[in-house]
C-alpha cells in the first residue's frame, strides 16, 4: 500500500479481497467480497503492497512468499532463486518501457523485463542495501523515482540522483504513504509533513494550515483534483492548489464524515463515482458517498475486520 503509524509492513494477513462494483438498471449498486488466499494460489498469506499494471496483470508484493503476479485465474510467483531482490516485498512499479519495478524490505531495488530481473542492489550498493525501498513511481518525465526513509531517488534510465529537498534543511523523515495525482505530482507523506516532486524539483509544503510537519499516514485524490491527507490516522484534511505553483496549497479540516471517533484509519482512496472509500483497522471499510456513511464488515460479506483492512488501491482491498 507497516507500524502503528504506517510503515508498509502488514502484523497479520490471511487474504486479500477483490471488491466486485456491479451497477444496475437503477444505478443502485451491490458488493460482493471474493476471497482469495493460500488455497487459491496466492504463495504467501502477508501482503504488504499490490499494483495493477497496464497490461491488467496484478503484482502483489508478499511478507516473506517473494512477488506474485494475478492474471485473473491464476497466481504465478517469483522468489530470490528466480532472480527477484528478496522475498519480503514493500513496493512495486511500472515504468514507461513497460518493466516491473520492485523493492524490498531491506533496501534493495530491482527491475524485471518479463523474462529477466536486473538487481540494483548489486550494482548500486550506496543506495540499495539499507532502509526498505518503501516508494517506486514515475515522475512527468518518465524518471523513475524510488523513496527509501531519509531519501529520494531519481533514476533516468542511466544512473541514481539522489533529490535534495530544495529551500529546506530537512535530512531526516520516514515514509508514509504516497500519490501521484492527475497533474503528475507526487505526494509524499511523511512524520514530517508532506513532500511534493515535479519538474525533478523535489519541495517540503511549509505553509499547509493543520499539517505543516505533521505525521501524514495515508493521501488520495478526488474528482475535482483535491488532494485528501489523513493525519496520525484519524483525521481528514483537504488540500487544494489555490496559485501557480503546485505547493502553494490551502488546507481545511473535514469534520463532516461521522466514522467512529476512534477509527484508526489506514487508507483512503476515491473511485471512479468519486466515492470515499475508507480503511480502518478495527471497524471494517467505510464508503461515504452524497453524505451517507456505509459501513462493510462480517456482517455485510467483509471476511474479517482487523486484520488485514490495510490499504485500497482501486478495487483491490488488502
Amino acid at each position: 500500500m507497516i507500524n502503528s503509524t504506517f510503515n508498509f509492513f502488514l502484523q497479520i494477513r490471511f487474504t486479500f479481497l477483490l471488491l466486485f462494483i456491479t451497477n444496475s438498471i437503477s444505478f443502485s449498486q451491490s458488493y460482493n467480497f471474493h476471497d482469495y488466499s493460500l488455497d487459491e494460489g496466492l504463495s504467501q498469506s502477508e501482503v504488504n503492497c499490490i499494483f495493477e499494471d497496464s497490461r491488467g496483470y496484478l503484482w502483489i508484493g508478499t511478507m516473506g512468499g517473494g512477488l506474485c503476479r494475478f492474471d485473473g485465474k491464476e497466481f504465478k510467483t517469483y522468489e530470490e532463486k528466480d532472480g527477484v531482490c528478496g522475498q519480503v516485498i514493500t513496493s512495486i512499479s511500472e515504468d514507461s518501457n513497460h518493466n516491473i519495478w520492485i523493492g524490498n524490505s531491506n533496501g534493495g531495488l530491482c527491475k524485471f523485463n518479463g523474462s529477466t530481473f536486473f538487481n540494483y542492489s548489486e550494482t548500486e550498493k550506496k543506495y540499495f542495501s539499507k532502509n526498505a525501498t518503501l516508494l517506486i513511481a514515475l515522475d512527468d518525465n518518465n524518471n523513475t523515482i524510488i523513496g527509501k526513509d531519509n531519501a529520494i531517488l531519481l533514476f533516468n534510465g542511466k544512473q541514481f540522483e539522489k533529490l535534495k529537498i530544495k529551500g529546506d534543511t530537512l535530512s531526516s523523515f520516514t515514509i508514509n504513504c504516497f500519490k501521484k495525482d492527475s497533474r503528475n505530482i507526487i505526494w509524499i507523506g511523511t512524520n514530517k509533513g508532506i513532500l511534493v516532486l515535479k519538474n525533478q524539483t523535489l519541495l517540503r509544503i511549509a505553509d499547509a494550515d493543520y499539517i505543516t510537519g505533521a505525521n501524514i499516514t495515508s493521501l488520495t485524490e478526488d474528482i475535482n483534483g483535491n488532494i485528501w491527507a489523513i493525519k496520525n490516522n484519524s483525521a481528514f484534511y483537504k488540500i487544494k492548489i489555490v496559485g501557480p505553483s503546485h505547493y502553494q496549497v490551502k488546507t481545511s479540516k473535514i469534520d463532516s464524515i461521522p466514522i467512529q471517533s476512534n477509527s484508526f484509519i489506514t487508507d483512503i482512496h476515491f473511485d471512479q463515482q468519486n466515492q470515499l472509500w475508507i480503511s480502518t483497522q478495527n471497524f471494517g471499510i467505510y464508503k461515504y458517498a452524497n453524505n451517507i456513511l456505509k459501513n462493510f464488515n462480517k456482517n455485510n460479506g467483509l471476511f474479517a475486520i482487523g486484520q488485514y483492512n490495510r490499504a485500497l488501491r482501486g478495487i483491490w482491498i488488502f
